[in-house]
């Protein structure tokens, strides 16, 4: 049968969330999507989810990190696994190659947790403010290109404004 969902210096759960830096533990696969969810719904920062991939008797951690991706996409899942219910293989044909999954195998210490919990979290941070900076660039080109038409628009405006000035001009030298 195998042992018990993951302990990984959280005791022992099925699935481990950090969120904005506190730690959710809970024992199967649905309680870890609600609490997503729920922090979603609280716009609660979602720094990576560690999701065992026994968590006897309800859904296995495959599906369940389906499912996290499904309500949130963007989540990093840490997958933690010491049977060979799912060979790597098979893992990634069911969740596809993405470079917000990694792959952690039983046993681990602790100090890789935390390391990969950090780092990922970090991960998380850096994208959000790229994302941030990419709509200030967008927003900063639509007004540059708005005064750029506006300055068009004034250029046009004295071009005319210069050649009635100077017909008005040659007209009036004209009548005298």
């Amino acid at each position: 049968s195998g042992p018990p969902a993951g302990s990984w210096g959280f005791g022992q759960v099925g699935v481990a969330i950090l969120l904005g830096g506190v730690v959710c533990c809970v024992f199967q696969g649905e309680e870890g999507v609600r609490v997503i969810e729920e922090a979603l719904a609280d716009n609660l920062p979602i720094d990576v989810a560690f999701v065992d991939v026994r968590m006897p008797p309800g859904m296995d951690g495959i599906a369940t990190v389906k499912r996290i991706w499904e309500v949130a996409p963007q989540t990093e899942i840490v997958l933690c696994t010491a049977w060979s219910d799912y060979i790597h293989e098979q893992t990634l044909q069911a969740l596809g190659q993405n470079h917000r999954l990694l792959i952690l195998k039983k046993p681990f210490e602790s100090i890789e947790v935390r390391q990969m919990a950090l780092a990922l979290r970090e991960k998380r941070r850096a994208a959000q403010q790229e994302e941030s900076l990419i709509r200030d660039l967008r927003a900063a080109s639509s007004e540059t290109k708005a005064y750029a038409a506006s300055l068009v628009t004034a250029n046009r405006a004295l071009s005319l404004s210069n050649k009635a000035t100077n017909h008005m001009a040659f007209l009036k030298a004209d009548a005298l």
